[in-house]
């Protein structure tokens, strides 16, 4: 088993996360957000692999 090593500068949990985790990366930040019931439309984002 491959081990993935990634870092990030905050994750967000929860409802109502995606509008937290947009704010942050708009200002540069690394962001996970984890997100049990919505999919959100990351087409505005720039998506990096660690």
């Amino acid at each position: 088993m491959k081990t993935i090593r990634c870092e990030y500068d905050a994750v967000v949990v929860g409802s109502g996360g995606g509008i937290a985790a947009y704010v942050l990366t708009r200002r540069g930040l690394s962001v996970l957000l984890l997100e049990a019931r919505r999919n959100y439309d990351l087409s505005f984002a720039k998506i990096t692999s660690a």
